[in-house]
């Protein structure tokens, strides 16, 4: 899929990411999340940039914040939150974030991979920002995003929405250490599931050994 990555300046285009966030949301979750954004902070963003495909269809997108507030703090509990602290001597002001991630299923993994996050670390390196906050409520992602930046966990635990939650921070430096990450090791490790040969099966299931 060829897919081009736009800066969206207007409260239009603004606009436009914001219901494509919230429906993302509310599809992967199958009906279980309402996902929003105000428009207050796509405008205060450094960069809000939309995906659109060969068609011009916005297909997913994301923002990189560089000023309070940080949308990520808010993800942790208030009781939690406020004994929070930045990475060790840093503060808030040395910190970004990259927020409100999201895709359809028309834009795939290979081209977030190849097309999105080189941007993304182009933005992140932008701000001049020491540290990176990241955040997630998604296990199967947290562990992949640990891998690829050697992050510093800030906060883990449930999520102001009841999810399992991590705050992370990373430094700026680690970006491109992630960038080679998606484009190399990620594919790699892919091809290499899909050529792992598969343990035999028995022909009746019943009469598997237990192990208990």
């Amino acid at each position: 899929m060829i897919c081009s990555v736009r800066k969206l300046t207007t409260d239009e285009g603004l606009a436009d990411f914001r219901a494509g966030f919230s429906a993302a949301i509310f599809a992967r979750s199958r009906g279980g999340q309402q996902g929003d954004v105000p428009l207050s902070y796509l405008r205060q963003c450094a960069t809000v940039r939309g995906v659109f495909d060969s068609q011009g269809t916005l297909v997913g997108g994301y923002a990189v914040g560089a000023r309070s507030p940080l949308r990520l703090l808010d993800f942790v509990p208030s009781a939690p939150r406020s004994a929070l602290t930045p990475p060790a001597g840093a503060s808030w002001d040395d910190c970004c974030e990259v927020t409100c991630m999201w895709r359809t299923r028309a834009l795939s993994p290979s081209a977030m991979n190849v097309f999105v996050w080189p941007r993304v670390a182009r933005d992140l390196w932008a701000t001049r920002c020491t540290w990176v906050l990241g955040g997630d409520q998604n296990m199967r992602l947290d562990a992949k995003y640990l891998r690829m930046t050697r992050a510093v966990t800030l906060y883990l635990g449930p999520s102001s929405l009841g999810l399992p939650s991590r705050l992370f921070a990373f430094r700026r430096s680690s970006v491109f250490r992630g960038i080679l990450w998606v484009l190399f090791a990620e594919p790699a490790l892919r091809i290499g599931r899909i050529f792992r040969p598969s343990p035999p099966r028995l022909k009746d299931p019943e009469r598997a050994p237990s192990v208990f």
